[in-house]
C-alpha cells in the first residue's frame, strides 16, 4: 500500500509541476517574490487564459506559503503588482472577464525566450 501511495504522491508532484509551470524559472531582473514568482509560471505553462481558481492554488505552493491560509483575495492583488513589475519591462498581463488572467502574447514569448535575448 505504501509503494501505491508513494507512486500516486509522486504522480500528483509531476502533474502539478505541468499545470503550474514549475520548470520555467522567471528571470531574477524582475524581482518577484514567491506568490508573483509561481502566479508568472502558471501564466507562462499555459497559452491561453488560467482561471482564477488555478492561480490561487499556485499561490499555495509559493515558498513560504502557508496552505489553506491564503486569502483567495490574493491573486488579484499579486497580479496588480506583478503587472507593475513587468511594466517596467514592457510586458503585460491581460484579464479576460470572469475568466481569469493570460499573458500577452508578446510577453509569452519574450519570457520565455528572456535568457537568449540576453546572451544575445
Amino acid at each position: 500500500m505504501c509503494d501505491r501511495c508513494a507512486e500516486l504522491e509522486e504522480q500528483v508532484r509531476q502533474l502539478e509541476a505541468r499545470v503550474l509551470g514549475f520548470g520555467w524559472e522567471p528571470p531574477l531582473e524582475l524581482r518577484l517574490t514567491g506568490h508573483e514568482a509561481v502566479i508568472l509560471q502558471a501564466l507562462i505553462a499555459h497559452d491561453r487564459t488560467v482561471p482564477h481558481w488555478l492561480l490561487y492554488e499556485a499561490t499555495r505552493t509559493a515558498p513560504n506559503a502557508r496552505g489553506e491560509d491564503v486569502d483567495p483575495k490574493i491573486v488579484p492583488v499579486r497580479i496588480s503588482l506583478l503587472r507593475s513589475k513587468l511594466r517596467r519591462f514592457g510586458l503585460g498581463i491581460l484579464t479576460v472577464w470572469a475568466q481569469g488572467y493570460r499573458l500577452e502574447p508578446e510577453t509569452r514569448e519574450r519570457l520565455l525566450h528572456w535568457n537568449e535575448r540576453r546572451a544575445a
